[in-house]
């Protein structure tokens, strides 16, 4: 994996707000950004759900500990998918944007919980909702996202409870619409006087996902960023 951030330091990757991401309590693994990510029209961070520490759906010590080894461990499997060893996870993200030629150079993106999975079809615990939540809150200051996107319904378990913990104003609801078996949600928060954030909850891209769908979901909720994600 370090010789994953060699090769694509100088590409499409940012490395600049890394610094900031070493004062970030628990935040395991550094972030992709994109090189145009910070000067973008929208910056557009996409929120995963976990790294799994498995080989043929199951666990492998080899696997968790190299994964715990170095914050490149995200860097480094999209860089895999760039290689061509990719999953449907990130195929179908990408199919989600289907007119960008370049949509790793700019997006950030990151997994929400901050340890791996054992199993393929293991769930985070509470606590690791909890971690995560505040993870967040202290990544998009050092971010400063216009938009998020959140790849799977699930990540918004505590939302609520933690930004209440955390003294923000916070509004989660059921958008009433059905794609792919999914009810896309949506949370408002205000962090301050003049910057609020909207996170929308999506259906998870690696099964029973269909991208053309989401497409036309996001690109009426959220025009500007797709009208940037999605220029050539």
């Amino acid at each position: 994996m370090e010789q994953f951030s060699t090769l694509i330091m100088g590409d499409i990757l940012d490395t600049t707000f890394d610094s900031e991401f070493d004062k970030i309590e628990n935040l395991t693994w550094y972030p992709w950004v994109g090189e145009k990510y910070r000067n973008g029209t929208r910056r557009v961070l996409i929120i995963g759900d976990s790294h799994y520490a498995v080989e043929n759906g199951i666990f492998s010590q080899e696997c968790y500990d190299d994964f715990m080894s170095t914050k490149m461990t995200t860097r480094g499997i999209v860089e895999c998918h760039f290689n061509n060893e990719t999953w449907n996870f990130y195929r179908n993200l990408e199919g989600t944007f289907p007119d960008s030629d370049n949509l790793w150079s700019k997006i950030a993106f990151y997994n929400f919980i901050q340890r791996p999975m054992k199993q393929s079809n293991a769930v985070p615990e509470e606590q690791d909702y909890l971690v995560a939540w505040r993870c967040f809150a202290d990544l998009i200051k050092v971010l400063k996202p216009t938009d998020c996107i959140f790849i799977g319904v699930r990540s918004e378990t505590c939302c609520g409870y933690s930004w209440q913990k955390m003294g923000v104003e916070c509004v989660i609801k059921d958008m009433p619409i059905l794609i792919n078996r999914t009810h896309p949600r949506k949370a408002s928060i205000v962090l301050s006087d003049d910057y609020s954030l909207d996170l929308y909850f999506i259906r998870h891209t690696s099964q029973y996902y269909s991208p053309d769908q989401w497409y036309e979901f996001l690109k009426q909720q959220l025009p500007e960023a797709m009208e940037w994600l999605n220029r050539k």
